[in-house]
């Protein structure tokens, strides 16, 4: 959830409805799709989940025709949720994510 900055009575009423695991993994998640410039049209996914403060995190990039699948995870610290999305989008691009990116653009 987001709002204004600075906004003390908005953040007061919505304080109550964030949710620390999800607001975790979504910043995994996210720091996982910005590292491979994903979008709408690209075949990306990201999943991470929390248990105590472990965060895991899975990422795939597949072909458009999805003969072509390369995964990744990281397992870490919650607090680092960020650093591991970057991590899995650093490990598919060393595997090969960047040439099926690469042949997605061209399309």
């Amino acid at each position: 959830i987001e709002c204004r900055r600075e906004d003390a009575r908005i953040e007061g009423l919505i304080s109550t409805l964030r949710d620390a695991d999800a607001q975790d993994a979504l910043a995994a998640e996210r720091a996982l799709n910005a590292r491979l410039q994903g979008g709408c049209q690209v075949p990306i996914a990201g999943h991470a989940t929390i248990v105590g403060e472990t965060l895991a995190i899975e990422g795939l990039v597949a072909s458009l025709d999805g003969r072509q699948v390369i995964r990744a995870s990281r397992l870490g610290r919650r607090e680092d949720a960020a650093a591991l999305g970057v991590a899995v989008g650093d490990a598919l691009l060393a595997d090969g994510a960047a040439a099926l990116l690469a042949a997605i653009g061209a399309h």
